[in-house]
């Protein structure tokens, strides 16, 4: 019943003229969705949301388009768009992987850091990503690594972990 609600909850989704949504601003939703389900350390002094897209402009460009009407956590979002690696220096809340050489050094810069990182690459989680979406039956569907978010000092919400298609240990 959990996942009917959250599925619901999750396809509650900007719709355009056509009826249809393209998957780079769906992706885009699911990520201000998630952030709903997840708690960043209070001594992070957040005044504006910052989301790291690595790998693809077009996909960057979709978020950008999706966060002028939409905030995160009531705050402002900037998106920050590289082809290929992690920048330290923007000091992204989110990072986004979509090419698979880079989620391993991603995750090594990050780990134990509040940073949220998702990617949507094959077996994303087993590969170290918080979250991996993928597209399964024409749906949009999560998995959830259990280590990688014990490891962080990011508090998620038991209903994401339910919410999950599945949970990689």
């Amino acid at each position: 019943m959990l996942k009917l609600i959250f599925s619901i909850f999750f396809s509650f989704l900007l719709v355009g003229p056509s009826g249809q949504v393209d998957v780079e601003t769906l992706k885009a939703i699911w990520v201000e969705r998630f952030t709903r389900f997840v708690e960043w350390p209070e001594s992070m002094d957040i005044d504006i949301f910052r989301i790291q897209v690595i790998g693809d402009k077009e996909l960057a460009q979709s978020f950008e388009n999706v966060f002028q009407s939409y905030n995160i956590k009531g705050k402002s979002v900037l998106v920050y768009s590289t082809s290929d690696s992690y920048n330290k220096n923007f000091n992204p809340h989110v990072v986004y992987v979509t090419g698979k050489n880079v989620l391993d050094e991603v995750t090594k810069d990050v780990a134990d850091g509040p940073v949220l990182v998702i990617t949507d690459i094959k077996d994303g989680a087993d590969k170290g990503a918080m979250i991996s979406i993928f597209v399964k039956d024409s749906k949009i569907k999560f998995e959830i690594n259990e280590r990688a978010m014990s490891g962080s000092p990011l508090y998620v919400n038991y209903r994401l972990k339910q919410a999950a298609s599945r949970i990689v240990n």
